[in-house]
């Protein structure tokens, strides 16, 4: 298989067949999240700072 952009030894991907061939991406290193999931770690207890 000729290189293929900026994959390392050791990446894992994601193959897709897009019915003209098959896409091959890298698998993202984090699960999907939503922005409520990411925005409930901002949440501040205590006095305003301003």
């Amino acid at each position: 298989m000729p290189k293929i952009s900026s994959l390392e030894v050791g990446t894992e991907i994601i193959l897709t067949d897009t019915g003209k061939g098959i896409l091959i991406q890298p698998k993202p290193p984090f699960p999907p999240t939503t922005l409520n999931e990411v925005a409930r770690c901002w949440k501040y207890n205590g006095s305003p700072k301003t």
